[in-house]
């Protein structure tokens, strides 16, 4: 008795399995290794944005004649420097927050206390059952001591990550030299050449641009925040500079921390509205017409595909991950769109569905790929 034939599998179906489980995978991978993972992408993103700012000095014009390597090391002094100094910026602001914890928690009640009278409730019970409900969370001197302790490792981090700049910049200058050695036809050599220098402009471009707007947010936030004369506007607005790398949310969440500590040291709410109302509005300014005159779409990218990497990211790295979703989303969509099975993806994840493909290209070193 002969045994029945075995139905044929269907490689579709094999393949998209294929396809979720090397995302389980790596995405298990990603959360399980971000202790390690975040701060050497934190460092490589460092050497992309030292790169753009390198172009950027290279059209001010008493740096124009200078050789390249100096104006990357320029711009790493730069970055590095920034970097160093917000860290222990924090560090002492966290200090002067952990003396001023015991006042802020006292008029952080009485503000319960005058909503509370407000709808014909009880303050003092209103009170007990919020710091029930939150269990220690209204503890602000607790709070800012973790977030010292969090600040001291995040300087340990933050030595890692400088390092890693050190050796990425030294390896920059081998890195062709390494790549002529992979043996690869010529052709595909300067291929493989366009599509890293197209990466390197596109995310070295978006750091640099938005870095510059982030700093002036952050300057023009505290200019406000010390005109209305909120405490420990150097901090606040340290906050919504950085928070504002993450698209959409990050804009609402730094304005959101100076807003609730107007609410709790100003004794009239409606000073802390018109102080929201001026950070939005800086926000908006800013994020919705000056940024889109500088930038552009440079990187690419569907809102909603962001919206999704924003999600997925956070998710696996947290803040790290929401800082850094937007640019690793643009090399993946640069990458994907060079290879006939992953294409289809890199379409649907790009803003308008337009891509060059570089192989494609009689020239890859003509200006048709370097020109953008």
């Amino acid at each position: 008795m002969t045994a029945p034939p075995v139905a044929p599998v269907n490689g579709r179906l094999v393949g998209v399995a294929a396809v979720f489980v090397t995302v389980a995978v790596s995405g298990w991978i990603l959360h399980v290794g971000r202790d390690l993972l975040v701060p050497i992408v934190a460092a490589v993103l460092c050497v992309f944005a030292i790169s753009g700012l390198s172009s950027v000095l290279a059209r001010v014009t008493p740096l124009r004649r200078i050789p390249g390597w100096a104006r990357d090391l320029i711009a790493a002094g730069l970055i590095c420097v920034a970097l160093v100094e917000l860290t222990f910026l924090m560090l002492g602001s966290i200090g002067q927050m952990i003396a001023e914890a015991p006042a802020y928690q006292t008029a952080a009640g009485d503000f319960v206390r005058f909503f509370a009278a407000m709808f014909d409730l009880d303050g003092e019970q209103t009170l007990r059952a919020i710091q029930a409900e939150l269990a220690g969370v209204l503890d602000l001197g607790g709070l800012l001591r973790a977030a010292a302790g969090s600040a001291l490792g995040a300087l340990a981090v933050l030595i890692f990550v400088l390092l890693n700049i050190a050796f990425l910049m030294l390896e920059r200058k081998d890195f062709t030299a390494k790549l002529s050695m992979l043996g690869l036809p010529g052709p595909q050599f300067s291929r493989l050449q366009v599509i890293l220098a197209d990466v390197n402009a596109r995310i070295g471009q978006y750091l640099a641009v938005q870095t510059m707007l982030n700093i002036a947010l952050g300057l023009v936030s505290w200019a406000i925040m010390k005109l209305f004369g909120l405490n420990f506007a150097v901090v606040f607005a340290i906050i919504i500079a950085v928070l504002n790398y993450i698209p959409y949310i990050g804009s609402f969440v730094g304005v959101a921390f100076p807003v609730a500590a107007g609410l709790v040291e100003f004794a009239q709410p409606g000073t802390t509205i018109w102080l929201g109302i001026a950070l939005g509005l800086v926000q908006f300014g800013i994020g919705n017409i000056l940024a889109p005159r500088v930038m552009g779409n440079s990187l690419n990218l569907s809102p909603w595909v962001i919206l999704v990497a924003l999600t997925f990211w956070a998710s696996i790295w947290g803040v790290a991950g929401a800082l850094f979703s937007v640019p690793i989303m643009a090399v993946a969509v640069v990458i994907m769109s060079e290879f006939d099975t992953t294409r289809a993806a890199a379409v649907f994840l790009s803003h308008k569905g337009i891509l060059p493909r570089y192989h494609d290209m009689p020239d890859p070193a003509g200006p048709v790929a370097h020109g953008r």
